[in-house]
Formats: structure tokens, sequence, C-alpha cells
């Protein structure tokens, strides 16, 4: 299963707002997208420390080449260190089927609250 990966958001501090990911062409091959954050850990003590700094994530699709554009997929997030059964997260994702089609666009935003997110983040196209 190919992935084609491309950095949403470079490694950086980001002030609270929202940016945007502008519209980009889904190739014809593609089944699905991912997006992810990386996450505070024991050892990357400086990536999103504070659970006070919260995100919001949202994808949205069009299938007739941007002219119309539906929500596709998102969540939100807290920052600081969480995992399972003592295993650190070092990411946030989610990953959604993409609505077939040729004429396919992707869009997305990434709005922060609560203070200064130093982040990067990816969107992650997967192709038969």
């Amino acid at each position: 299963m190919p992935v084609i990966r491309d950095t949403a958001f470079p490694l950086t501090n980001y002030a609270e707002g929202t940016y945007t990911l502008p519209s980009s062409v889904v190739p014809s091959a593609a089944r699905a997208v991912s997006f992810s954050i990386a996450r505070c850990t024991s050892a990357t003590p400086t990536i999103w420390p504070s659970a006070s700094v919260k995100i919001s994530v949202s994808l949205e699709v069009s299938i007739d080449n941007g002219a119309t554009w539906r929500f596709l997929s998102g969540y939100t997030a807290e920052g600081g260190i969480v995992g399972k059964n003592g295993v650190e997260a070092p990411e946030s994702s989610f990953y959604v089927d993409l609505p077939s089609g040729v004429n396919r666009r992707l869009r997305g935003s990434l709005t922060i609250t609560g203070g200064t997110l130093r982040s990067q983040a990816f969107v992650d196209v997967v192709t038969e």
C-alpha cells in the first residue's frame, strides 16, 4: 500500500489561531487519507507539552474539482503526554477513506487555542 506523505505544517512554533491547508489535487489512485500531528513524549518533551493547548483539525473533500466542499473528517485533542498501558503516543492522527472519483480535491484547517503549539503535522495519501 503506497503512501504519499506531505508536510502539512513544518516543525515550528504556532501561535493561537487558525491555519489553512490549501486545496490540493487528490491523485486518482488515492483511496484514503490520514492526518497526523506530533505529540509530547519523554523523548520529545518540547513538542506540544502543555495540556492547556488544544487543537481542532478539519479536512474537507470536493468531488467536483473544488466547486463544492463537504466535511470529510476531523478531531480535537489536548497537548501533553498521552498513551495507553504505559506506551506513549508519539502522534495524534486519524485515517479516513476517500470518496471515489477523478476530480477530487482536499483542503483543511488546524485551529489552536490555549497557547503556542510547537509541533509538526503530515497528510498521508494512501494509494492502491
